[in-house]
């Protein structure tokens, strides 16, 4: 029993840290803009490039500023979303890391199986088995959620409105691209 605690402290010592890598700081190069426009039907994409008081840019590159430059006035903008690149892709790895985690010490926490009585039909796993095979059960669901997750974007409504964009600017700033 002392070892699976001296096991199970070991592994939440070593998690939680690598969950929470890349979560410290804002990382300002990554954040992929949605924009809906009024003029225009379909939504806009690419990377907040530029804010003035009166204009929005966006750009179809994060590399080179000058790419597919697309300027909008701030009476035009109805919303902004947004949500940082590879978000989906690290939810899914991060979740289904968690979800192998936890079947691995549910089934690790099982214990042997009890001994059979009837030894012709009788089928024994190990801990470690055991947190094997429920961790292939529990890792798809975790990387489903880690995913779900990850796909969700932070929402900025301007609404036509200059004053609306005056306060929202701020928060804006911290999703432009650094040149």
């Amino acid at each position: 029993m002392k070892i699976r605690i001296l096991l199970l402290s070991l592994f939440f010592a070593g998690l939680f840290p690598g969950v929470c890598l890349g979560q410290d700081t804002l990382n300002n190069d990554t954040y992929q803009v949605w924009l809906r426009s009024q003029q225009q039907r379909k939504l806009s994409l690419g990377y907040l490039q530029s804010l003035s008081d009166t204009t929005l840019a966006l750009g179809t590159s994060r590399h080179n500023a000058k790419t597919g430059l697309r300027v909008f006035s701030v009476e035009q903008v109805q919303w902004i979303k947004f949500r940082e690149r590879q978000s989906i892709v690290r939810g899914i790895g991060r979740g289904a890391l968690f979800g192998f985690a936890v079947g691995f010490l549910y089934g690790f926490m099982q214990g042997d199986n009890s001994a059979c009585e009837d030894n012709r039909n009788c089928i024994r796993f190990s801990p470690v088995q055991s947190g094997l095979i429920y961790s292939m059960i529990t890792t798809p669901f975790g990387a489903v959620a880690g995913g779900a997750i990850g796909s969700f974007k932070t929402k900025i409504t301007i609404g036509h409105s200059r004053s609306e964009y005056a306060r929202q600017r701020e928060v804006l700033e911290k999703y432009r691209l650094r040149q």
